[in-house]
């Protein structure tokens, strides 16, 4: 992803950045929901993910 990001024109970046944001958002409700019904899960790649990394890339 970050060659991607790294590869493309300032327009595309923006997308890539904001779908990047999505998922997170996305994962960050279902662990809460997760956690709200007591579902056990294991730990996930996700939360080693570097979001301000990714979102800085020039």
């Amino acid at each position: 992803m970050e060659n991607d990001i790294s590869n493309c024109n300032e327009q595309d970046k923006d997308y890539l950045k904001g779908q990047i944001m999505a998922y997170y958002d996305t994962l960050t409700i279902m662990k809460s929901q997760a956690e709200l019904f007591d579902i056990i899960i294991p730990p996930l790649k996700e939360d080693r993910l570097d979001l301000e990394r990714y979102l800085t890339l020039k």
